[in-house]
């Protein structure tokens, strides 16, 4: 004896194709989902990046510029070369607008690190921000060893962080 349905033709078929809408559509949104994620973890690895090279450059570049103002202030504190004592004003002037750009130049470098660092530390990740904050306060300490030795954890982290 072969197998009827108890229910009705129309509404098995209707049943089907709703059936059938509804498990496309939560296909779609799965879907969609794990979409979203993916683009997350791609979007959020471009911003580490763009944040971590801008502050990594911007700390390689610093020293540079304290290492200018050195210069000129020891200048300064030797007085100008003895063929320049003729021109002490222009020296002066020069020297003036000299150190003033190298300042300006200094103060632009920790805005931008303010910046960097802000922004390093709302993407992450916790690891590398405490290997940031121990190769600054080793190289705040002149400490070089220890700074170079946390650069290099720093470095590692960044780029276990950025994957692959």
């Amino acid at each position: 004896m072969p197998a009827t349905s108890t229910l009705d033709p129309t509404l098995l078929a209707l049943l089907s194709i709703f059936g059938g809408v509804a498990v496309t559509v939560v296909a779609g949104l799965v879907g969609a989902w794990i979409q979203g994620r993916r683009e997350h973890r791609r979007w959020l690895r471009d911003r580490r990046l763009e944040a971590w090279s801008d502050l990594l450059t911007l700390l390689r570049l610093q020293p540079l510029h304290g290492e200018a103002i050195d210069k000129i202030v020891a200048a300064f504190d030797h007085g100008p070369p003895p063929r320049l004592k003729s021109t002490d004003e222009r020296l002066r002037s020069w020297g003036a607008s000299r150190v003033e750009a190298i300042f300006s130049k200094s103060q632009d470098s920790q805005d931008s690190i303010v910046a960097a660092v802000t922004a390093v530390m709302l993407l992450g990740p916790f690891d590398a921000i405490n290997a940031l904050f121990n190769h600054l306060r080793a190289r705040d300490e002149g400490n070089e060893e220890s700074s170079e030795q946390a650069f290099g954890e720093l470095i590692l982290l960044v780029r276990a962080a950025l994957g692959p």
